[in-house]
């Protein structure tokens, strides 16, 4: 029987005492790892400066991401006669921090980016890595020299917001859809318990209604940094079926310093602020944003602050209809407006399902001759948009360590020894029930837990904490030695990973996990206790060819072990892969599955039921009842 341990004297342990044990994620919850370093690893990075495209629309760098963040990405879309790319909307799932050797690309619009050289671009020659070789164990599709990187266009950093541009947003938002007037009814009216009219008798009137509550809470928020508290309301909506709420205040105080704060301005910053303030009250995005208004001065200013970003406009002037100031140029020139003016309502700014057409030549490739700091993100569509190019993701994490080196992944082990009695203290701090997803990085049951134990100690933690969720996700079938602790949790789940099919060929992949049907084995179980559990396969590796029988038959197997949900990735390679590992798949008929595969494995798989999403959410609730979040495809 082979091993299904890498042997402890091939791996440097190490004993640390952690200073915190939860690492806040963007959904709410937290990340919780009780080791460090694993097997594999990933060699995917770019610099902690590479912009992100996000899901409104702006920009921020990769370093100031957050796991549980919406950005944007890309997918396969079929139709009559063919298929293309079309933009969609990402969760970030995880987030990995390494040093790595940089390399520059420069593309012909002088888009650069800084990245490792086994980052992968979408180029109009499908997925290339940033370098590689025609021979030998580092031959792969490599980028050259006038090769085309697909993207969204060139991409720019959202600035900061300054207090002129927060002047500016009021100014375009209240003059486009707010009310802000006085009315003098001095002498004109008897007020209740009054024999006579009031001599003066002036009304103040500030009031801004929206649907969209993204715009309503910044113009809310921006008012209060200049002094002018609002009551919030709800409000009648006569002419649709969304709900409304709106601020208001009726004082002369308020009055006369809102009037202040929205006069006209020249600044860049001023005007910027203006036209995502007149965007979000006036505005639309279908395929073309357009700005609409019957006031000459709104109008007027509108274009102006256009121009100031270096964007054209045409105006459109309709009989009996209000004026069009409407953006020139294609879906480069769109997310320009986006990423610089940074307006509040994303539904405005989205995207999604517009299709990938634009690419740029690249005419530089050169390394830089030093190691950088680098992040990689891993994300629900396999991809991001990184400095406006369709970047790869990351698939399995690679943790920067403490020390200031770079220590070779899958040579050493990091055990985080008292991270159960912090986990008690921290969790014990928590007022409001949480999730913790275990592991984010690293394999909570790869071999060294036998001896130390410390993930069984961290479930029975969480067993003094029922109302938080936990959510497992390993290779080892050692998670059965936790089944009983495991089915006493109110909210916790396990999710296998397994990479192929075939019990001889996972000993070539993963010569230090189980068999694959003892994976599958092991779900089965777990699923009979009555504990929820999940699937990821990846990377998926198929036979060369895929017939219909192995589709039928992988399925089948999968379904047999009593999973609630299954998920697919294709393979990313990486440089820490064991040489020549591609061609002795090849020699036994196997190869990465391709994503035209990956799909024909997912479409079995909604046959066989396994296509609904296992929610990580919503600790209050029951896990069946959760609604999804997490992409499980």
């Amino acid at each position: 029987m082979k091993p299904e341990r890498k042997p402890e004297r091939a791996v440097k342990l190490n004993v640390i005492q952690p200073r915190s044990v939860l690492n806040r994620s963007g959904m709410g919850g937290f990340t919780l790892n009780p080791y460090v370093g694993c097997v594999v690893g990933c060699a995917y990075c770019l610099e902690g400066d590479t912009l992100i495209t996000m899901a409104g629309g702006t920009t921020r760098p990769i370093q100031d991401v957050a796991i549980g963040e919406s950005i944007l990405g890309v997918r396969r879309a079929d139709h009559d006669g063919g298929w293309s790319h079309r933009y969609t909307q990402a969760i970030i799932l995880n987030k990995v921090e390494t040093l790595k050797p940089a390399f520059e690309i420069v593309l012909e619009n002088n888009t650069r980016v800084i990245c490792s050289g086994d980052h992968r671009w979408l180029t109009d020659r499908g997925w290339k890595y940033t370098t590689g070789a025609m021979q030998g164990p580092e031959r792969r599709p490599y980028l050259t020299v006038n090769n085309f990187i697909q993207g969204i266009g060139q991409a720019h950093k959202t600035p900061p917001e300054t207090t002129a541009y927060r002047r500016g947003y009021l100014a375009g938002m209240i003059r486009g859809d707010g009310l802000l007037a006085r009315y003098n009814y001095s002498g004109k009216y008897t007020r209740q318990n009054r024999k006579h009219a009031q001599i003066t008798d002036v009304q103040h009137q500030f009031r801004l209604a929206l649907s969209d509550f993204e715009a309503l809470n910044r113009a809310k928020a921006y008012l209060s940094e200049f002094g002018v508290q609002t009551t919030e309301c709800e409000f009648r909506n006569d002419s649709g079926n969304k709900p409304m709420r709106a601020i208001r205040n009726h004082s002369r105080t308020a009055f006369d310093a809102i009037t202040a704060l929205i006069a006209d301005e020249t600044s860049a910053e001023w005007l910027r602020g203006w036209l995502a303030g007149i965007f979000d009250a006036e505005g639309s995005f279908s395929r073309v944003v357009r700005v609409s208004n019957t006031d000459e001065q709104i109008l007027k200013i509108t274009y102006a602050a256009f121009a100031s970003l270096g964007l054209s406009t045409v105006r459109e002037d309709r009989a009996g209809t209000a004026s069009v100031m409407r953006l020139r140029g294609g879906l480069g020139e769109v997310a320009k407006f986006f990423q610089l003016a940074a307006p509040a309502i994303s539904r405005k700014c989205d995207l999604s399902e517009t299709t990938l057409r634009h690419s740029t030549r690249i005419v530089e490739i050169r390394p830089l001759g030093k190691v950088l700091p680098m992040f990689d993100i891993t994300t629900s569509t396999e991809n991001f948009i990184a400095n406006g190019l369709v970047s790869h993701n990351c698939y399995v994490p690679h943790m920067k360590h403490k020390q200031l080196e770079e220590r070779k992944w899958g040579t050493y082990v990091d055990v985080k020894e008292g991270v159960p009695e912090l986990l008690d203290k921290q969790l014990g701090r928590l007022r409001q029930p949480t999730r913790v997803f275990m592991s984010t990085a690293t394999d909570p049951y790869q071999p060294v837990e036998e001896r130390y134990q410390i993930t069984r100690r961290i479930l029975e933690v969480f067993e003094r904490h029922p109302q938080h969720s936990l959510f497992i996700l390993t290779k080892q079938t050692l998670v059965e030695r936790d089944a009983d602790l495991i089915a006493r949790l109110p909210r916790a789940a396990v999710g296998m990973s397994i990479s192929v099919i075939d019990d001889r060929l996972s000993d070539i992949i993963e010569p230090w996990a189980a068999p694959t049907s003892r994976r599958l084995a092991t779900i089965r179980r777990l699923s009979e206790r009555g504990i929820p559990t999940y699937l990821l396969w990846a990377p998926a590796f198929v036979p060369v060819p895929m017939s219909r029988e192995f589709v039928r038959d992988a399925m089948t197997k999968i379904a047999e072990s009593r999973t609630q949900a299954l998920s697919l990735d294709s393979l990313n390679y990486r440089s820490r892969q064991p040489a020549g590992l591609p061609r002795r798949l090849a020699r036994d008929g196997h190869a990465p599955a391709t994503a035209a595969q990956v799909e024909l494995l997912r479409q079995e798989a909604r046959r066989h039921g396994l296509a609904r999403r296992l929610d990580l959410v919503a600790p209050e609730s029951e896990i069946a009842e959760l609604q999804p979040l997490l992409p499980f495809e």
